[in-house]
C-alpha cells in the first residue's frame, strides 16, 4: 500500500471515528430532552391530579 493510500485510510477512519462520537452526542442530548419531557409532563400530571383532588375536597366539604 502506497504512503496516500495509508494516509486516505486514516483520515477515513479519523471520519468515521468522528460520527461516532458526534451520533452517540446526539443519542445522549436526545436522551436527556426526552427525560427533561417526561419529568415535566409527569410534573404537569401531578399538578392537574392535586387541583382535581382539592376540588374534589372542597365538593365534598359543600356536601357535609
Amino acid at each position: 500500500m502506497s504512503e496516500n493510500e495509508n494516509y486516505l485510510l486514516k483520515l477515513m477512519q479519523n471520519v468515521v471515528d468522528n460520527l461516532d462520537r458526534i451520533s452517540n452526542k446526539i443519542d445522549q442530548l436526545n436522551n436527556d430532552n426526552n427525560e427533561d419531557k417526561l419529568n415535566s409532563i409527569s410534573n404537569k400530571i401531578d399538578i392537574v391530579n392535586n387541583k382535581n383532588h382539592g376540588i374534589k375536597l372542597e365538593s365534598l366539604n359543600k356536601k357535609y
